[in-house]
């Protein structure tokens, strides 16, 4: 999996970092029964565990567990909307949630 950084997100994690942890999980939960219609995709601030996928860009740690990896695209793009003040995740096929908030 790799992670693609937009500027604006860049400049808007680094801002609301210092208040933070370092790491930014980019995990899927599991809401209801389990079943696959019942996830939702989010981003937020957590420490490293033993098993996660980590990734640095842009001096920005970013943590993936191996559960939430196989819902995610080879390629996964966070995004920043200044306009509403939240990110986003996506891949150039899907949209996996707006409106995040850190």
């Amino acid at each position: 999996m790799n992670i693609k950084v937009t500027s604006p997100a860049v400049e808007a994690i680094r801002d609301k970092r210092g208040k933070e942890r370092d790491s930014l999980r980019l995990a899927v939960v599991s809401e209801g029964c389990g079943c696959g219609a019942d996830i939702v995709f989010d981003m937020e601030w957590d420490q490293p565990q033993r098993d996660d996928l980590r990734m640095k860009k842009e001096e920005i740690q970013f943590l993936v567990d191996p559960d939430s990896l196989l819902y995610f695209d080879s390629e996964v793009i966070v995004d920043y909307h200044e306009e509403k003040g939240t990110f986003s995740l996506k891949s150039d096929s899907q949209i996996y949630a707006n409106h995040i908030r850190l």
